[in-house]
């Protein structure tokens, strides 16, 4: 195992700890919160998608362990790391659909007196979208690698 990707997997290791202790952090506040009826649909969505964020951080986790394991077996060109940076890519797209849920509750608080709420609530639906691009470039860059290696395994 190479130094590089060892410190990349401690590294989505404690990301996924942190998901888990984040997760039931909130929830907890959540459970302890007064219900005040303006707020309890705003709650529930919000609630639900930190549960989606949460599996879907996780799934992602996945991921890029995987594709980090090829890179250690020196199989970073192969159709097999690209099925998996396309299912990050799926991941951050659905992040960004379940990111409506979670920003909800900023917008609300946004309209109700807190303006700078409306600005974080959209920075919550702006970076899985960047996240989203960043991958697709990488897809397109990893399709003309693995065609490129194809083509010199071809000419030897």
């Amino acid at each position: 195992m190479k130094i590089k990707t060892l410190y990349l997997k401690i590294i989505l290791g404690l990301s996924a700890l942190f998901i888990a202790g984040y997760t039931t952090l909130l929830t907890i506040i959540m459970i302890n919160s007064p219900d005040e009826r303006a707020l309890f649909t705003d709650q529930v969505f919000f609630e639900i998608a930190l549960y989606l964020t949460a599996f879907i951080s996780w799934a992602a986790i996945y991921f890029a362990y995987r594709i980090l394991r090829l890179i250690d077996q020196q199989k970073a060109f192969t159709t097999a790391n690209l099925h998996f940076l396309r299912q990050l890519r799926y991941l951050a797209i659905s992040e960004t659909i379940v990111a409506i849920g979670l920003a909800v509750p900023f917008f609300h608080f946004g309209i109700s007196g807190m303006p700078f709420a409306f600005l974080l609530g959209f920075t919550i639906l702006l970076i899985p979208i960047i996240i989203a691009a960043v991958i697709a470039v990488a897809e397109k860059l990893l399709v003309q690698a693995i065609q490129l290696q194809s083509d010199s395994d071809l000419l030897l």
